[in-house]
């Protein structure tokens, strides 16, 4: 079995996956986050590795919480490939994963409780609404 096309496969559809929660979170975040040229899905999916060994790690923008919050899901993802034994398997495991409710700042479920701003107006939680059914 070849390693080199499941990891090209895998890093596609993680990269998939790991798109949407731009949309969700997009009203959490302020438009700082995209002005710079950067993706900030390729530069968490290319620093992974280097990001869960901090100890200590000081957030100074919006950016730096959305990129907490890939690592961490990234993890998850990473966590939910490690049984899967073929290519097939784990695209569907990674597609599976994305149909998943996700839960927003403020819900039982969410991972960060204190690291993201709870939304503030009723418009801000119909904005999350809206973006999940769109992605739908």
């Amino acid at each position: 079995m070849a390693i080199l096309p499941l990891t090209n496969a895998v890093h596609l559809s993680a990269s998939l996956v790991i798109t949407k929660f731009l949309f969700i979170f997009w009203s959490y975040f302020t438009e700082k986050v995209w002005e710079d040229k950067a993706d900030i899905v390729d530069e968490a999916i290319t620093f992974f590795r280097a990001n869960v060994f901090f100890k200590n790690f000081h957030v100074k923008s919006p950016a730096d919480k959305l990129l907490i919050y890939l690592t961490s899901y990234i993890n998850i993802a990473l966590k939910r490939l490690e049984s899967c034994r073929t290519l097939a398997v784990g695209t569907k495991a990674i597609i599976n994963l994305g149909l998943e409710t996700v839960p927003v700042p403020g819900e039982p479920g969410f991972p960060f409780p204190g690291l993201f701003t709870l939304p503030e107006s009723q418009e801000e939680c119909q904005k999350t609404s809206y973006i999940m059914g769109r992605r739908e």
